[in-house]
């Protein structure tokens, strides 16, 4: 109930100096078993002895979440990508079919949009499409209740938000907005641009705009195409992974999408943003321990977070070099080429240019590359090496994203993993590659 006390305690005789921090005491509570969130109301009040009294209050809020949050009951299978069926174990997702069309009556989780998923689509299927923010026109997204002015970066415009009455969030935002419960799924998402669309969509969670770039911007919406329905989000699952309010809104979503009807907003799929098909292919972890750094052990920040240990070679002295080992190759397969995803970045662009880096495969040198700027597509003198770097947070002189390298059969042995490494071949200079320790980097993103 929402009157119900859940714990109380108070201390006396407590004496603190003046401009002194100390500790008054401390509160357990023990949390109540809930079937949907349910936001508790937190209050310290202080009085202090004098005469007459006075009295401090604080107020606060904080949202408890089911133990367990996974989808309801579906009437059709939920099938997720390679890369959401490893991020999310507790959703039950199974893999997706590796071949041929990809049956109609289901529903999918991919952070990815191809072709047979929009076929899918077309024929009946529901997609809980994920990281929606990089498929379609979109801005940053940073947290706020609300705000009078709404910066002066046209990224940063933003005045809060507006939750319209819905399945998927009406337990979670009951009075229409989102409350710091949501910090985590908002900081650092994309704001999906939903004007120049050829219909606007039924919006879930709307991000609004101040005077200083009115525009029709969405961070969560539902929209028919064919016979099926998509279910975008540009929230930021990724920060949000592990904690309870991001694991009760997948579940919310895919349950959403197993149960509802398509909403009336409809698209042709030549609306839909379908990734390309030569990309499509499932990448391995080219991550997954690092064996050698000769370079710096450095603090940077990430496509994905800030403040994050990084491996880091730089141009000031030929020979610094950072190896790692990838995942295993499949010990079967009949694949020609084989592709790995690892994260990092390239940065001080305003140092000079030197003979850059080179990237070495079992320790072969392979591609020689540098910074991105007539290309960020490397190819080694053969044509069987090839490296792309895809920067998705470029901070000043910096680039922080994905690499992919994508090798010809012989360069792995089935069953083993490669030998990756990066080795500078300037000096004089303090540009730099650095390594992000994920192991779960994925060609979604």
């Amino acid at each position: 109930a929402a009157d119900r006390v859940l714990s109380a305690d108070q201390r006396s005789d407590v004496s603190v100096g003046q401009g002194e921090l100390a500790e008054c005491g401390r509160v357990t509570v023990i949390l109540p078993d809930v079937e949907r969130p349910t936001r508790l109301q937190l209050q310290a009040t202080w009085i202090a002895g004098e005469q007459p009294a006075r009295t401090w209050r604080n107020e606060w809020s904080a949202w408890v979440f089911p133990k367990a949050a996974a989808p309801g009951p579906s009437p059709a299978p939920l099938y997720g990508s390679a890369a959401q069926v490893k991020r999310w174990p507790g959703l039950g997702l199974t893999p997706l079919p590796r071949e041929g069309p990809l049956p109609a009556q289901a529903v999918y989780l991919s952070g990815r949009l191809d072709r047979r998923l929009a076929d899918a689509v077309e024929r009946g299927a529901s997609l809980v499409l994920l990281q929606a923010g990089r498929a379609f026109a979109s801005r940053p997204l940073t947290y706020r209740s609300s705000w009078w002015k709404a910066g002066d970066d046209l990224n940063a415009n933003l005045c809060g938000t507006w939750v319209y009455d819905h399945p998927v969030t009406r337990a979670f935002a009951p009075e229409g907005w989102c409350d710091a419960g949501w910090f985590h799924l908002l900081e650092g998402g994309r704001k999906i641009v939903l004007e120049g669309l050829p219909a606007r969509p039924n919006v879930i969670l709307r991000a609004l705009p101040s005077l200083r770039s009115v525009q029709d911007e969405a961070v969560l919406f539902e929209v028919g195409c064919g016979k099926g329905l998509v279910l975008a989000s540009g929230l930021n699952h990724e920060k949000a992974r592990g904690r309870p309010e991001n694991d009760w809104l997948l579940a919310q979503m895919l349950t959403h999408a197993a149960t509802s009807a398509p909403p009336r907003a409809t698209w042709p799929r030549a609306a839909l943003p379908v990734a390309d098909d030569a990309e499509a292919g499932e990448a391995l972890s080219g991550f997954e321990k690092l064996t050698r750094n000769e370079g710096e052990e450095g603090v940077w920040y990430s496509y994905r977070e800030d403040n994050v240990k990084m491996p880091v070679c730089r141009q000031t002295q030929a020979g610094h070099l950072v190896e790692w080992k990838t995942a295993a190759a499949p010990a079967e397969g009949t694949n020609d080429f084989l592709t790995f995803v690892f994260a990092g970045g390239l940065g001080y662009q305003s140092e000079p240019k030197t003979d850059g880096f080179v990237f070495l495969v079992n320790g072969v040198e392979q591609v020689r590359f540098d910074l991105p700027e007539q290309t960020n597509r490397w190819q080694s003198a053969d044509g069987r090496v090839t490296l792309r770097f895809a920067a998705l947070r470029k901070p000043p002189q910096d680039q922080l994203g994905l690499f992919t390298a994508t090798l010809a059969r012989g360069l792995w042995a089935p069953g083993q993993p490669c030998r990756f490494a990066v080795r500078s071949l300037g000096q004089g200079s303090r540009r730099w590659f650095g390594l992000n320790l994920y192991t779960d980097a994925n060609a979604e993103e």
